[in-house]
């Protein structure tokens, strides 16, 4: 699969990508076709790839059948909707990330890499190296995952308009917002909103 498209469950997206760093993961979709290799994400997923199946193989008919049988919802592009943070399920955290987002957790807004440097009692390329060394990413990446993350549920359980949610994590664009938000989950704020309610 080096170098080729392929989706898993969202929740297994790191792992993957720590395990198998040639793969093109894409989290965000629920299913992937790449030439005549199929990938789908979550466990219901598997209704969509069953889906595509009967499509590319000719029986487009009988799926629109078999959907109406089984009364299942129209097809799905995305999981990302149903992404959430598993701080709180899983203990496989490091003391240094349990920090790191400990000191995001009501300050996201002034968040950046000299602000954790200061409050980490370290210079900015000690923890550049440290955010590589334990956490496989850049400062930059992370922080940008956090106020993604922190957005994506602000959109869920608050009536907050997209633009006030962009400025409460941090981004001082809202096209730029919008922008990077359709480019990780694959819709617009907006869509992301009617899906996940």
């Amino acid at each position: 699969m080096d170098g080729k498209r392929a989706t898993i469950s969202w929740w297994l997206k790191a792992e993957a990508s720590r395990r198998f760093p040639q793969v093109r993961w894409d989290a965000s979709r629920l299913l992937i076709r790449q030439d005549r290799l199929y990938t789908c994400g979550g466990g219901f997923s598997g209704l969509e790839l069953a889906r595509a199946l009967l499509i590319d193989l000719g029986f487009s008919k009988e799926e629109r059948i078999i959907r109406k049988l089984l009364v299942l919802p129209p097809p799905r592009i995305f999981q990302s909707p149903y992404e959430f943070s598993l701080d709180g399920i899983s203990n496989e955290a490091s003391p240094f990330e349990n920090k790191l987002r400990e000191l995001s957790k009501d300050k996201m807004s002034e968040i950046d890499l000299k602000f954790l440097a200061t409050e980490l009692g370290m210079s900015s390329r000690t923890l550049s190296r440290r955010f590589f060394d334990e956490l496989q990413t850049t400062p930059g990446k992370w922080i940008q995952e956090r106020r993604l993350e922190l957005a994506k549920s602000m959109l869920e359980e608050t009536k907050l308009s997209v633009s006030e949610i962009c400025y409460r994590v941090g981004y001082q664009d809202v096209a730029s917002f919008s922008r990077l938000f359709s480019r990780t989950t694959g819709m617009a704020p907006g869509e992301f909103r009617k899906q996940i309610r």
